[in-house]
């Protein structure tokens, strides 16, 4: 028997093998992965507004004269993330994606 959202399900003796075959299948995990995606830019968000919180509370410059990462001259806000990703593995990988 399988659950379905419009009938329910009255099978608790085996409610145990259907849960098992429902975390492995291809919906679960998609839905899992999303989650975890998610979950991720969650954090990584967090970071990116304290950094801009931090520099707009010390009244300072965002860009500097290049635009791209791990440059020279690139400005506060990405030398800030560049720090952080050197601890943070989120804004580590968020880096790398982008550059």
């Amino acid at each position: 028997m399988t659950l379905s959202s419009e009938s329910g399900y009255s099978d608790w003796k085996h409610m145990s093998e259907l849960l098992s075959e429902h975390e492995t299948s291809p919906h679960h995990m998609k839905a899992y992965q999303s989650w975890s995606e998610c979950k991720r830019w969650r954090e990584g968000f967090k970071w990116l507004v304290s950094v801009i919180g931090f520099l707009g509370s010390q009244n300072l410059a965002f860009r500097g004269k290049s635009g791209l990462l791990y440059q020279r001259n690139n400005g506060n806000f990405r030398k800030i993330l560049e720090f952080i990703g050197k601890f943070d593995v989120i804004i580590a990988d968020h880096l790398w994606r982008i550059k």
